[in-house]
């Protein structure tokens, strides 16, 4: 779950008047439905779901709140709150308490960020500036990691860097009228699929249209 999954009230001016919920139903009742039923049905096919979680920006508070104040994280520890007992041992969860949090696959480390820190989008999809967070992240990270992975801009997007590879997420949101307006960017809902072998690492990577 890598952030902007609850939508802020006071990110930009009048953006409560934007928005179908407040963040406490976001927060606390809406997502935590909808969460639950989806990792329910998950750990139905699988022996285990390790669920990850990154904040976002579109979870702040306010502009000038506290990093930690953020609606994102609210909403991961209230669906594991909802789960309890029916976690069985069989869903867990990571909630990062910083900005990042590294899952390991088979030992590989996959770095998962929301990638608002990533700069530089002013012309598109910001490659020099995905880049250059990504190679300084090699050592400002202090658990070592190969495949980066994060959304924020709503498009799906890949990117080798020699032996590491970096990818942007797409967004399940598929219509924002902030994101129109002022952006000029809307597009389909999409997300990324991976698959892991143990001796080779990533060797797919599939991307949904969830259209």
């Amino acid at each position: 779950l890598g952030g902007d999954m609850v939508e802020g009230e006071d990110i930009f001016p009048g953006q409560a008047h934007e928005i179908e919920a407040s963040v406490f139903d976001q927060a606390c009742l809406i997502g935590p439905r909808i969460y639950t039923k989806a990792l329910l049905a998950l750990s139905a096919h699988f022996s285990k779901v390790d669920v990850c979680c990154v904040p976002g920006n579109h979870g702040r508070n306010s502009k000038h709140a506290a990093k930690r104040t953020n609606w994102d994280q609210v909403l991961y520890h209230s669906t594991r709150g909802w789960l309890g007992e029916r976690m069985n041992g069989r869903i867990d969860f990571r909630i990062a308490e910083r900005f990042w949090l590294v899952d390991r696959v088979f030992g590989r480390g996959n770095l998962l960020v929301h990638g608002h820190q990533i700069r530089g989008g002013f012309a598109g999809f910001p490659w020099y500036g995905a880049a250059k967070k990504a190679w300084g992240w090699i050592d400002a990270i202090p658990e070592k990691w190969t495949y980066l992975w994060f959304g924020h801009f709503h498009v799906p997007a890949m990117m080798t860097l020699g032996f590491r590879r970096a990818w942007a997420n797409g967004t399940i949101e598929s219509d924002n009228e902030y994101a129109r307006e002022e952006l000029a960017a809307c597009g389909k809902p999409t997300q990324r699929l991976a698959f892991f072998d143990e001796k080779h690492g990533l060797i797919a990577d599939h991307l949904l249209e969830l259209t």
